[in-house]
């Protein structure tokens, strides 16, 4: 950018040149000099020329003609010195002017060029704005305008209505991961501002959104009187958004998760909305995607009690206060023990027992669970060493397998090192995985699955019937056994729908080529039932709840 200081052409010498030259064309002093000037010719000329005409020429008629060229001598003297006098002031003042002129088109010129320079940097501090204060994709307002806004909101109602409060709202999208994935983040963006375009355009007195991250939004409804009128203004902004998304030919259905805080009675300042709305959000996403969730106390002890867990979670497993159970899988035609499945325990030292559903979840949330699940093949391949040198009877150690773990394979390394560490078959280590979680993993749990059985581990399909229910993917899998949910089993009782399909699963099962389990047996009825249909194996709180090693070996082994 140009200088200012070059943008001007005076200089302080300019400037002294000028005030002098204006103080030499003085009206006053050059019309006294000049008849000054004239005053002193004059008498020289009369004194000079008079002496000089007696002492050349007589009183005659020369003399009188020598006064008369006299007088038009100093008349053209005179003329000559006021022509050259009035001359070198007229310049001087015609310099004056020009200076003048010229530095008055530099002053002209310099103007323009700041004018234009006001502007360029008007525009670029309202580029900066935007920049500072709203979104570069959607064009709405950041999360730094909106909690200007949001306290701007807070003073006013303080101020004026008291009595007046508001809902702060959480928005997030479910299934914007599987737009990236699938067809890249590119389209993710057009989708990201095409919901931004929506709220934007839904703005108005009462309603103000923005864009807090990437896949979630900031909306405020003012003026609000009840939670059914906040339900009534989000299914309006929803019906908008839950349409059906078109890129490439290929259809989208997006679903949106919310979290609601309201102002006075939640939090009275935008940092404190923010996080109840955040943990309203949580809790949606958490017990079932498309949900809206109002903030209340209870969500927030449940998220205290969370964190909490989770720092005893990280402290279990550096102090290893996790335990292993085993329970019984039998032959169903002669009670026989042929293996257990691996449960882990978890006693706090003060706490109590805490259940597997409780901290399980969670561990896998937090990328805790491969931690434990190492901790578990440790135990566990250990534990039947130590049966192993005791001489017992070989039974399968069946051990269940997260979906985290499914989609690493290191884990071939790691159960491989520990067999052969502690001299144990192979094929008497049994790995469970549900059907959700092969799904969710497919191609990464069929690559590592059949890895692991031509190595000579033996796969379950744990809880089949709880989730997908396959057969297609049951036949396509290298599974060694399913083992049927204990609903089934429970339900076949009653229903004799699901009594078909239970002998149906079976047999299905039988002609693959795979052995069946039956979980959850807990009265002999059941336990018939499934003898009479040729249920291979069986576990259940009818042969044994779980129990600790010591357990097992006083009740199912015999020397």
């Amino acid at each position: 950018m140009k200088k200012l200081s070059s943008i001007y052409k005076i200089s302080s010498k300019d400037i002294d040149e000028f005030l002098e030259a204006s103080y030499r064309i003085d009206p006053k002093k050059q019309s006294l000099k000049v008849a000054l000037a004239y005053a002193v010719a004059g008498v020289v000329w009369i004194i000079t020329s008079d002496t000089l005409l007696d002492f050349w020429t007589e009183r005659d008629n020369v003399y009188e003609s020598m006064q008369t060229y006299k007088g038009w001598i100093f008349v053209l003297l005179t003329t000559i010195v006021i022509y050259i006098s009035i001359r070198n002031s007229l310049m001087l003042f015609d310099k004056a002017i020009g200076e003048i002129y010229h530095n008055y088109e530099e002053l002209n010129k310099s103007h323009k060029t700041l004018i234009k320079l006001e502007n360029e940097i008007e525009r670029q501090l309202q580029e900066l704005h935007v920049l500072a204060f709203y979104d570069s994709l959607t064009k709405l307002p950041n999360k730094i305008l909106f909690k200007k806004q949001v306290t701007n909101l807070i003073e006013s109602i303080d101020i004026r209505h008291s009595n007046r409060s508001f809902a702060f709202i959480c928005l997030t999208i479910d299934n914007l991961k599987d737009i990236n994935d699938i067809l890249g983040h590119h389209y993710g963006d057009l989708f990201i501002k095409n919901i931004g375009y929506i709220l934007k355009h839904m703005s108005d007195r009462d309603i103000r959104a923005c864009r807090l991250k990437e896949d979630e939004f900031g909306i405020i409804i003012n003026s609000i009187t009840n939670n059914d009128y906040i339900l009534s203004k989000i299914n309006k902004i929803l019906s908008k958004l839950n349409r059906a998304w078109q890129v490439d030919s290929q259809e989208f259905f997006m679903t949106y998760s919310l979290g609601v805080s309201i102002y006075p009675k939640d939090a009275n300042n935008f940092n404190d909305l923010l996080k109840n709305s955040n943990m309203a959000l949580s809790h949606s996403k958490s017990v079932e995607k498309d949900e809206i969730t109002f903030y209340s106390k209870k969500i927030e002890e449940n998220n205290i009690a969370k964190i909490n867990l989770i720092n005893d979670i990280i402290h279990a497993i550096e102090s290893r206060q996790f335990t292993l159970y085993y329970q019984p899988i039998v032959r169903l035609d002669n009670n026989k023990l042929i293996g257990v499945e691996v449960l882990i325990r978890w006693i706090h030292p003060k706490k109590g027992f805490i259940s597997p559903m409780d901290f399980i979840p969670i561990a896998e949330s937090i990328g805790l669970i491969s931690d434990i699940e190492s901790f578990v093949f440790y135990e566990a391949i250990t534990q039947k060493s130590i049966w192993q040198s005791y001489g017992y009877p070989p039974i399968k150690m069946s051990i269940n397998l997260s979906s985290e773990r499914l989609g690493k394979l290191n884990i071939i390394e790691e159960l491989s090192s520990l067999v052969e560490k502690f001299h144990i078959n192979k094929e008497e280590i049994q790995l469970e995985v549900t059907e959700t979680s092969v799904i969710g993993n497919l191609d990464t749990a069929f690559d590592l699955l059949t890895r692991l059985k031509k190595l000579g581990f033996k796969i379950a399909l744990d809880d089949f019937g709880s989730g997908y229910s396959s057969l297609t993917y049951v036949s396509s899998l290298p599974i060694d056994v399913v083992k049927i949910d204990k609903e089934f089993i429970k339900s076949s009782m009653v229903e004799s729908k699901d009594k078909i399909i239970v002998k149906t699963i079976i047999e299905l099962m039988h002609n693959l080529g795979m052995v069946v389990v039956a979980e959850g047996i807990e009265t002999e009825e059941q336990k018939e039932f499934l003898k009479e249909n040729a249920c291979d194996m069986g576990q259940g709180y009818l042969y044994s709840k779980p129990v600790p090693a010591n357990d097992i070996e006083k009740n199912f082994f015999t020397t």
